[in-house]
């Protein structure tokens, strides 16, 4: 597979709030929830939109790229963000109340390791 995505996602502004993020946040906002991590975060536009949102939450940003995860650490160090890869369980070891994945499920062609590897990352009764 040709990656062409990284470098739209290092040069894209990531201080603009998407209408997605708001949808998503909206309707983790109807939940009791202390923990949310965002898989494939990219340079980290959604958890900083989520900490704005949820400030007294702990948000995670997940992402397997490097080099995303450097623009991420550096434009937002007041999140937190760690390396993972959906298609190795053992990646991440922490547990969540809630995941997300926007735009994460479409770049594979069999999804059904990438679903199994994280709802094993959510909290018993977590929600992905």
């Amino acid at each position: 597979m040709k990656r062409t995505h990284d470098n739209f996602y290092l040069s894209e502004n990531n201080k603009i709030v998407k209408d997605s993020f708001v949808a998503v946040a909206d309707v983790i906002s109807r939940q009791n929830f202390s923990s949310v991590a965002d898989v494939g975060c990219a340079t980290g536009a959604f958890p900083r939109y989520l900490k704005s949102r949820f400030p007294n939450n702990e948000i995670e940003g997940i992402e397997y790229l490097d080099t995303l995860l450097a623009k991420a650490s550096k434009d937002f160090p007041d999140i937190s963000f760690m390396k993972g890869n959906v298609l190795d369980k053992e990646s991440v070891s922490k547990r969540f109340d809630v995941i997300t994945m926007l735009g994460v499920l479409c770049i594979f062609d069999d999804y059904h390791i990438v679903l199994k590897n994280v709802l094993s990352w959510l909290k018993p009764k977590g929600r992905l």
